[in-house]
């Protein structure tokens, strides 16, 4: 329906255009020249000039220009031009002559190197200026079906690169979980079935809210504060974890699991099940922006609690998610303390 209301629009305006150009070839002379008493046959050859130009107008917008300049073949394209203009200044002076004009018209019969030549003026200037009008705007046309055209493909590759990231994402994050509640089963029976009820609805978000464009920050930050206690139960009392998540939250649509991978790393490259450690967790909301700060202890490989196969995927894809979902839309920045040994990571996404 769009598509034929824009084509009706536009057949619309083409008419309106060219009924004022009809009127202002008709009523121009008369405006001009009010002494001269123009001969009904004046209003013959502004007819048949008309229709020159109207010729003129679409056979270039699309017969010259698309076969010829836009395939940068200048030379045959300006070949065309001229012939064109030389074929309608000829045909219009030979129209003038045939109507014997020259003789009922006194100014159109002075002496000038236009009469020499057996061309007409006038029609040679306002050829010249719709054609060039149509030059200009089968351009912009091409250009902006090009800009559509790029921009829809664009649309496409983020969509199927995302789709791509999103499929290796939640393996990664599914396996991570999977191997918290198998080691959890070994400790505390009890505790593990209370964190496969977290992980139901782990799952149950990844199922529904993940596959959409967006979800909203409440839903999201329930994920992280599920994922978290997931977490912590497996961990030894030495380790403390402080998550600390805004009072009250102010609704914003956020992409899913767009943090999720930043804590993962904490878990992934911040615990030592042999010593003593503390890891931060903090989100906070301002009216425009979420930011998200996470610091723990840089452990060895060989004492982090995720399988070393798979440690480059999460940051790596998280990152380029960034890139897609909110393009100069975020900061992310990290440091090390090599003092304290400790890693830092800052995040800060414009919402809205």
């Amino acid at each position: 329906m769009d598509i034929n209301r824009y084509r009706y629009t536009k057949f619309l305006l083409h008419v309106l255009i060219w009924t004022l150009l009809a009127f202002i070839l008709l009523g121009y002379p008369h405006a001009v020249r009010k002494e001269i008493s123009y001969p009904p046959e004046f209003i013959t050859k502004q007819i048949v000039h008309f229709c020159v130009i109207l010729i003129a107008y679409y056979f270039n917008a699309y017969y010259v220009v698309p076969k010829f300049l836009i395939k940068k073949r200048y030379l045959l394209f300006t070949i065309s031009i001229i012939l064109f203009l030389l074929s309608a200044s000829f045909f219009m002076a030979f129209v003038s002559r045939f109507l014997d004009l020259h003789n009922k018209i006194p100014f159109l019969n002075i002496p000038s190197i236009w009469n020499k030549l057996y061309l007409d003026r006038f029609a040679t200037w306002t050829t010249l200026i719709v054609l060039g009008i149509s030059t200009l705007l089968s351009i912009m046309r091409k250009w902006s079906a090009d800009s559509t055209r790029l921009a829809t493909l664009e649309r496409e590759k983020i969509q199927s690169e995302l789709s791509t990231l999103r499929a290796q994402i939640h393996p990664h994050f599914l396996f991570n979980t999977l191997n918290t509640i198998y080691a959890l089963s070994f400790v505390d029976e009890e505790a593990s079935r209370s964190v496969l009820a977290r992980m139901s609805r782990l799952l149950r978000y990844q199922l529904y809210e993940v596959q959409r464009a967006e979800t909203t920050l409440v839903k999201e930050l329930a994920f992280i504060k599920d994922y978290v206690n997931i977490m912590r139960s497996r961990l030894n009392e030495q380790i403390n974890v402080a998550l600390h998540l805004p009072k009250t939250v102010k609704d914003m649509p956020i992409a899913p699991m767009i943090l999720i991978c930043y804590i993962e790393n904490v878990f992934k490259h911040g615990v030592d099940t042999e010593a003593k450690g503390n890891m931060l967790i903090a989100i906070e909301q301002t009216e425009t922006t979420l930011s998200l700060m996470t610091r723990n202890k840089i452990v060895a490989t060989a004492g982090s609690l995720e399988d070393g196969n798979s440690r480059g995927i999460g940051l790596q894809n998280a990152q380029r998610r960034l890139e897609l979902l909110y393009p100069g839309r975020h900061q992310l920045s990290t440091t090390i303390d090599t003092d304290n040994n400790e890693f830092e990571l800052k995040l800060i996404l414009q919402l809205t």
